[in-house]
């Protein structure tokens, strides 16, 4: 009996100590398909709940989470392009006070690397955040089946689907330049409505 007494004590601090850490101020550096950038969240802990906010796209997102032990888990939504989207942490807290763990960015499924360190985030810089476009894993669940072609060919034209083409795929005809076909060329200029022998008025004249 006192030994199951003292494991539960144990248990009990080890819980408190984990979420008496994690209130505060944390920055989050995280890495999303070679995309490196910091984070900067306010996390609260209420019983085996987290709270709180991120700062995601200059706005302050809500988070929730849930806390067992040195486990922590929390999520928040924010918008990208206009596309909705949803950032799913998990992550254990360590002897070193950081919280190490991944993040998996919904729906894209797109997995990444995070490590939270106590502490305010430092201001973003113009470089901070996404540098190109989350991709989308074809074979996601929900959406079309994607087929895959083997490298060097191409979908059938009179076939409907979504077909993932290999790295060395065979150009379409329609932008292949083809021996014994007139070839055009793309000029490009700029004219003045003044100079313009069709009748264009100048808007300074309709205004």
């Amino acid at each position: 009996m006192k030994r199951l007494l003292a494991t539960s004590v144990l248990l009990f601090a080890s819980t408190a100590l984990g979420a008496q850490n994690l209130t505060g101020p944390w920055t989050i550096h995280q890495n999303i398909a070679g995309n490196e950038s910091d984070l900067g969240c306010k996390l609260v802990v209420t019983g085996d709940r987290i709270t709180g906010t991120c700062k995601a796209q200059d706005k302050d997102r809500p988070v929730t989470g849930a806390v067992a032990g040195t486990k922590f888990t929390w999520q928040y939504g924010a918008e990208y392009n206009s596309i909705p989207f949803t950032s799913v942490y998990t992550g254990t807290l360590g002897e070193t006070g950081k919280i190490t763990g991944t993040l998996n960015l919904q729906p894209f499924n797109m997995d990444g690397l995070f490590t939270a360190t106590p502490g305010a985030a430092p201001p973003p810089s113009a470089h901070s955040g996404w540098s190109k476009y989350p991709t989308r894993d074809p074979h996601t669940a929900g959406f079309v089946a994607a087929k895959d072609l083997p490298d060097g060919v191409n979908p059938p034209a009179d076939a409907d689907g979504n077909f993932v083409l290999g790295p060395t795929h065979t150009a379409a005809s329609a932008i292949t330049a083809q021996a014994g076909v007139p070839q055009g060329k793309v000029v490009e200029f700029v004219m003045e409505s003044t100079d313009s022998k069709i009748g264009v008025t100048p808007k300074s004249e309709t205004a």
